[in-house]
């Protein structure tokens, strides 16, 4: 069932679905569908989608559309989407995710939400995290030691432990409530942007890489 008709108006507009909004598509439309993208659709509701069980990139977010647009979905149940390595939520309602059953996820943005907290200790080949312009208290990265990209901007963290991701190379973490940050084993590192937190110390000595501070 795809009880959203701005779901399935846009799989019909994709050719996935065919004829008029009855609630419904077919199996066999979706079984080997890899890829889906559905941003800035007006949809409030993703039901359905669990039977897109070969997908690997989903996009429900917004990049560079129109914002008027965007999707409204609080609530998203990506457990049966195991193959999923790139997924875009951002700009949506979403108040919590679960994503222990997306173990391939690579790519994973979730900009823009209402989240308090996040569990990515299950996604440990993630390259590419993005939470800015949430809630979050506190993000646990110990099992994240493939990060490349950490995008943190605009949350409320007092702490943030990165001693475990040796291979990042651009960190934002601005506009939080860091009183400590400590990045002197992060030697990968080349744009650090931790300005408006609460620093009183900054040591980048070990940071033979970095070509770009931002911590005004």
């Amino acid at each position: 069932p795809i009880p959203d008709p701005n779901f399935e108006k846009a799989l019909i507009d994709l050719g996935i679905d065919s004829g008029v909004i009855d609630g419904k598509v077919l199996k066999s439309q979706i079984s080997n569908l890899t890829a889906l993208d559905v941003s800035s659709r007006e949809i409030s509701d993703l039901t359905g989608i669990e039977a897109f069980t070969k997908l690997e990139q989903l996009n429900i977010g917004i990049i560079n559309e129109d914002p008027a647009k965007r999707n409204k979905i609080s609530t998203l149940n990506l457990s049966n989407n195991l193959h999923l390595n790139y997924l875009i939520c951002s700009f949506n309602d979403l108040t919590q995710l679960d994503l222990s059953n997306n173990i391939f996820l690579e790519i994973l943005l979730i900009d823009n939400n209402k989240l308090t907290s996040i569990d990515i200790s299950k996604n440990t080949a993630l390259t590419l995290f993005s939470a800015k312009n949430n809630k979050l208290a506190t993000v646990d990265l110990s099992k994240n030691i493939s990060l490349n990209t950490l995008n943190l901007k605009n949350n409320v963290l007092s702490n943030l432990d990165i001693s475990n991701n040796l291979l990042l190379n651009r960190l934002f973490c601005s506009n939080n409530q860091l009183t400590v940050l400590d990045v002197s084993k992060n030697n990968e590192i080349k744009s650090l942007e931790c300005n408006s937190n609460k620093l009183s110390i900054l040591d980048t000595s070990q940071n033979i890489s970095l070509n770009y501070l931002s911590c005004e």
